[in-house]
């Protein structure tokens, strides 16, 4: 996300004045979103990879980790002759998450769950951004707000953000922008968040002494 900030700050100094900015200043807003829709992707894809072995340790694992396990029964019964076979586990979720894009609220969301038995983002990402923005925000507004800002992202990547019919490109705002990068960061700490404290509370669980 930094890499974004860099660019929202090129395109202040760039811009910096009231009127329609030029294409190639826009562009580099419409830069912002393809990259930041990038960064939460990447994000999300690494967090369920690296909390896969101890969400197994601790048999947290969705059904979908279960059935790409038996889908592959001889790479699993190879990988307990490993030192580390959760880390192995790992590379086989990362092997089959290989073309999945993690960008719309809807496959965030049952990934997580099906794949880390980890709840939805929404939630927290709503109460960070009240508490940072001092405006009552829901899960349902930060899902809309997202899944707009993806639907753009993939009218940039796929037609160079053209208006239907026209060979223009579709105005492209600022405040806009800097909006969905909010939502996006928010996304991203609440996955994280999610994901470690239900590895921990679960990691606890297991640690404390039985009751007698």
């Amino acid at each position: 996300m930094k890499r974004v900030r860099r660019l929202l700050d090129l395109h202040k100094s760039l811009h910096g004045k009231q009127g329609r900015p030029t294409q190639q200043v826009s562009d580099i807003l419409r830069g912002s979103v393809v990259l930041a829709a990038g960064a939460l992707d990447g994000l999300v894809l690494e967090v369920i990879v690296a909390g896969v072995p101890d969400a197994a340790r601790h048999g947290l694992l969705g059904g979908q980790t279960a059935k790409w396990v038996a889908s592959e029964p001889e790479r699993m019964v190879k990988a307990l002759a490993e030192p580390d076979p959760q880390a192995e586990l790992g590379a086989l979720v990362r092997d089959k998450l290989a073309r999945t894009t993690f960008q719309k609220s809807a496959m965030i969301e049952s990934n997580l769950r099906d794949v880390l038995g980890v709840g939805e983002p929404w939630t927290a990402a709503a109460l960070a951004l009240t508490q940072s923005t001092d405006v009552e925000w829901t899960a349902q507004d930060v899902r809309e707000v997202l899944d707009a800002f993806m639907a753009r992202r993939d009218r940039i990547a796929h037609s160079g953000d053209q208006k239907a019919n026209s060979t223009g490109a579709t105005t492209i705002q600022r405040p806009w922008v800097d909006r969905g990068v909010m939502v996006i960061e928010a996304v991203g700490e609440a996955v994280v968040q999610n994901t470690t404290l239900r590895l921990m509370q679960e990691a606890g669980a297991a640690a404390a002494p039985a009751e007698e």
